[in-house]
């Protein structure tokens, strides 16, 4: 039976779990998280190496990611450029 992963307390009004993966190829665990509240670039990497930093000392095979944030450049949306990087399954761009 799988145990589950939950958050320390510091976390749990920061951070929600999205998704929990398990990589038997390199015999990983992925988190995938979501922050609650809108942070700074800064302020997010800090909370996510913190809390990849207490889940290591309870398991060295638990990596954290962030979920995709969208692309946040201002002068490109002001332009009205939009980046598309969409990969087909082949690995060609759609």
């Amino acid at each position: 039976m799988e145990k589950k992963i939950e958050l320390p307390d510091f976390f749990r009004d920061k951070l929600k779990i999205m998704s929990i993966q398990a990589d038997k190829s390199n015999n990983t665990i992925s988190l995938i998280v979501e922050t609650l509240h809108k942070l700074s670039p800064s302020e997010r990497g800090t909370l996510l190496l913190d809390l990849e930093d207490q889940l290591f000392k309870v398991n060295d095979k638990i990596r954290v990611w962030h979920v995709p944030i969208g692309d946040k450049n201002s002068l490109r949306n002001l332009r009205g450029i939009s980046v598309n990087s969409t990969l087909s399954t082949t690995g060609e761009k759609k």
